[in-house]
């Protein structure tokens, strides 16, 4: 499903979400008026579409989105504008990744003190770092951090969701874990630390790494269009 505001694409969240336990219902929300994106004054109408078509067609792999953007450079931006792209054939990560951008949030569960503000993915920068397991800091790729692993395949996936593509409620639930986890983590694209098993999961006898990767294996089952077609 896409929702768009004129041409901009945006990205509904699920107000269940957060729910002891979570859930997800199918609901889906945005947020609009004071203190928001998209503010309206008294008297004014905001209209948002929602396409259920699946516009998207099938998902696109992180290397797509890796290289579908306006900040590596690659030549690929150039065709997905619009008097090139009128069909909107192509779909850049900037397209999907607009204000308000993505947002991981922090579920509330974290001990005083380590909550930090939720983690809102806005910049392309940013987003390609992740995409490509990389400190958005440092820039030092974290392979073998389960959660950067789990972020670059969470992140493809909602910029698939953003974009149109076909899902399925197994895949939304999938995601959702995802999105849980790396909040229980407090996952900010930062590593915080030195050292043999600095980083969020690099320890092998945590058990949350294993269930991690497991989460990574089926979103990047998804992302390689596994479990639905182009319609």
């Amino acid at each position: 499903t896409e929702w768009s505001i004129g041409e901009t694409t945006v990205i509904p969240y699920n107000p269940n979400a957060d729910d002891n336990p979570s859930e997800d219902l199918g609901n889906r929300c945005f947020d609009v008026g004071a203190g928001t994106s998209y503010p309206i004054e008294v008297g004014q109408n905001l209209r948002i579409a929602v396409d259920n078509s699946f516009p998207g067609g099938a998902p696109r792999t992180p290397g797509y989105w890796k290289n579908w953007n306006s900040c590596t450079g690659g030549g690929q931006f150039a065709k997905t504008t619009d008097d090139v792209d009128p069909e909107n054939e192509y779909v850049s990560l900037d397209e999907v990744l607009n204000d308000p951008g993505i947002t991981w949030d922090d579920n509330g569960d974290l001990p005083a003190g380590k909550d930090i503000d939720d983690f809102v993915i806005a910049d392309c920068y940013d987003a390609v770092n992740i995409l490509d397991q990389r400190d958005i800091v440092s820039l030092d790729k974290n392979a073998n951090d389960a959660a950067f692993t789990l972020a670059m395949h969470l992140l493809a996936a909602q910029l698939n969701f953003g974009a149109g593509a076909c899902t399925t409620p197994d895949v939304l639930d999938a995601a959702l874990a995802a999105e849980l986890l790396l909040d229980e983590y407090n996952f900010n694209g930062v590593v915080d630390g030195k050292g043999k098993n600095a980083g969020y999961l690099t320890d092998n006898k945590n058990p949350d790494k294993a269930y991690a990767l497991e989460l990574a294996d089926y979103l990047d089952l998804y992302n390689n269009g596994e479990f639905c077609g182009n319609d």
